[in-house]
């Protein structure tokens, strides 16, 4: 099963579908799936982009959510052949200058 630096299992599942939370990460407008594979202080910072920018840019900002679904999605990939991530890592090297602020 996958490993990670937070919890014995990063996800609160043993296994992940890398589509489902795809599917969840948008339903839930950019933060359940990063909730789901352990990564709360991201969900909570997407949760905010999107609300917030969703609102600031008359709806705009709630693309963020796709953008969010990608990143958990390639990072569901890499647990599902076993690697481990980190609480605050990302798949998507511009999210990684995004989140340091």
């Amino acid at each position: 099963p996958p490993r990670s630096t937070l919890f014995p299992y990063t996800t609160l599942f043993r296994s992940v579908n890398p589509i489902a939370m795809l599917a969840m990460t948008i339903v839930t407008l950019g933060g359940g799936g990063y909730f789901l594979i352990g990564q709360t202080k991201k969900a909570f910072l997407a949760w905010a982009i999107v609300g917030i920018g969703g609102l600031l840019t008359c709806g705009l900002g709630f693309a963020f959510a796709g953008v969010a679904a990608y990143d958990v999605y390639k990072l569901c990939l890499r647990l599902e052949d076993g690697e481990a991530i980190g609480v605050e890592e990302n798949s998507l090297e511009f999210l990684n200058e995004m989140y340091r602020w």
